[in-house]
């Protein structure tokens, strides 16, 4: 082996050393996910998982949909739109997932939750 090529494995194995610590350490600092719901972009109602199975009405001046929640899946299982996408689209169950209802101006999105309390090696 060259020079060069000693130095690229070395490269390689820092970069992925690196690339492992910082999914573990965003692993570490999650806590419970949330799920947000928004009408017109703005959040009009959140509820930490998990959550109890429920169904709740969220509307606005375009219309309205049903959310439900069951099993800790979120879903759209109503709404007054034409084309009844977001109804179809499958529960969601993951930080970053959401349900969008474009014609009413709707959506449900589980948003991952920080906890900012926890000391990494950085910080020390």
């Amino acid at each position: 082996m060259k020079k060069n090529d000693i130095i690229l494995v070395v490269v390689y194995i820092l970069m992925t050393v690196a690339m492992t610590w910082y999914v573990v350490q965003d692993k570490i600092n999650a806590t419970a996910d949330q799920i947000q719901v928004y009408s017109e972009g703005k959040v009009v109602k959140s509820i930490p998982l998990p959550a109890e199975d429920q169904k709740f009405e969220v509307s606005n001046s375009h219309g309205h949909v049903i959310v439900s929640i069951k099993d800790g899946a979120v879903s759209v299982t109503e709404s007054n739109c034409r084309d009844q996408v977001c109804v179809h689209t499958k529960p969601i169950t993951r930080g970053g997932e959401m349900i969008v209802c474009l014609p009413n101006k709707i959506y449900v999105e589980i948003k991952k939750q920080k906890n900012d309390n926890v000391v990494d090696a950085l910080s020390q």
